[in-house]
């Protein structure tokens, strides 16, 4: 498959335990809908905090589906920090540019640790 950014060849890499496809050149992460809910809630890797992940030279153009070859759509993800990201209506695919993925976690991350300290108080 090639990467719907820059046309790269994309690679299978394990990220938080689940396959994944990563562009070598731009960063850039596919994977399908399902994969991003459970890594969203994983804590195997860690994520500094005050480290900007997001890239600020995102996308807003047309991306086609590297799976299906449909157009992806943009659509809000996340419930506490909600990102712009690509996602296939056709196949469920999802397309993240680099740092999106990290932010997706840091944010469901935080979120999760304050609800806890407020538990507490």
């Amino acid at each position: 498959m090639q990467c719907p950014n820059c046309s790269k060849q994309l690679t299978s890499t394990r990220y938080e335990g689940f396959d994944i496809q990563v562009c070598p050149s731009c960063e850039g992460r596919l994977l399908d809908e399902k994969t991003l809910g459970e890594i969203e809630k994983k804590r195997e890797i860690f994520i500094p905090r005050e480290q900007g992940h997001y890239d600020s030279n995102h996308y807003d153009g047309i991306r086609f589906c590297p799976e299906c070859d449909t157009r992806m759509e943009k659509t809000k993800y996340g419930e506490y920090v909600p990102r712009t990201i690509d996602k296939c209506p056709q196949c469920s695919k999802v397309w993240l540019d680099k740092g999106e993925l990290e932010d997706i976690q840091v944010a469901y991350e935080m979120h999760e640790e304050n609800t806890k300290k407020a538990k507490r108080y």
